[in-house]
């Protein structure tokens, strides 16, 4: 089984749940030129954080339910749901064989290559990208966040019965349904019947509503403390990590070739963020390779 060429898909799916996937109509061939400011991107993000709670998205998000159940009943969404159920075999299979050492080694990459673009940050001028670099880089979660952070990744990454509580398995289906949901929100982007910042606002929007359900369904009484605790510490920070994930897409679109660099630190930025990813792959590679080479049931 070729596990490590579905390695990366789930990497960047999985990895940040709450971040939001990156932008599927940026050209993968045809590199931008300059960006629309991180910081007004986050300005923007917390005018949409403050429409929802105002309720002015109630009407899209009630045509997108009607959508959602219409489609449901016709079964339409049975070849994704195979794909979910593949998709979440997998991960417990890529999880089971990430040992101690192959993590370490991936935290060491992560953590020399942020010490780089912090020595870029602080010895190339000042912008609203190398200040936001260090935001991202600083912005340490506490431990019970990070539990919730990894609470909510589990979550994503199952499929329906999988969960080891029924508040589980009910956090299960709500995140399946707005995955669906998103799904059926690509289409519409890939047929241009929406536009790029339509799509951007719907997402966040569809990614919101989907905390607040998870939220609203721990309010059970029989709902266990801790888990109560998880969800609602992710609806707090989503802000947060919503912020912190507009700087990292902006480097990874350097890094791709979507955007070109402006200045000097970026150009910086690019040429570390390609030997880091270039190191991680072979990481990766190197560690499947081994592991397709041992029988998952050897001692």
């Amino acid at each position: 089984m070729k596990k490590f060429l579905l390695t990366f898909f789930v990497m960047a799916a999985l990895a940040f749940p709450l971040m939001g996937q990156e932008d599927k109509s940026q050209s993968l061939h045809t590199p931008h030129v300059g960006k629309v400011q991180t910081s007004e991107e986050v300005r923007w993000m917390d005018q949409i954080f403050s429409n929802y709670k105002a309720g002015l998205y109630r009407d899209f998000l009630k045509q997108t339910d009607e959508q959602y159940q219409k489609s449901n009943k016709k079964w339409e969404y049975n070849s994704l749901l195979e794909e979910r159920k593949k998709l979440s075999s997998f991960v417990r299979d890529f999880d089971s064989q990430k040992t101690d050492p192959f993590k370490a080694k991936i935290k060491g990459l992560n953590e020399a290559k942020e010490r780089e673009l912090i020595d870029v940050c602080l010895s190339e001028k000042s912008t609203s990208l190398t200040r936001e670099v260090k935001e991202m880089i600083f912005f340490t979660p506490s431990h019970h966040e990070t539990e919730s952070l990894n609470f909510i990744h589990t979550i994503s990454s199952k499929f329906k019965g999988d969960g080891a509580t029924p508040i589980e398995n009910k956090l299960i289906n709500i995140d399946i349904e707005f995955w669906l949901k998103m799904l059926s929100l690509d289409v519409l982007l890939t047929e241009k019947k929406i536009d790029q910042k339509s799509y951007q606002e719907k997402r966040v929007v569809l990614e919101l509503e989907k905390l607040s359900q998870m939220k609203e369904a721990c309010m059970d009484k029989n709902v266990d403390s801790k888990t109560k605790s998880y969800i609602d510490t992710a609806c707090k920070i989503y802000p947060k990590m919503r912020s912190a994930s507009l700087t990292r897409k902006y480097l990874n679109n350097l890094v791709t070739g979507k955007i070109k660099p402006t200045n000097q630190a970026e150009e910086k930025m690019k040429t570390i963020g390609i030997k880091y990813a270039e190191k991680e792959k072979a990481l990766v590679k190197s560690h499947f390779a081994q592991s397709e080479s041992t029988p998952l049931n050897s001692k």
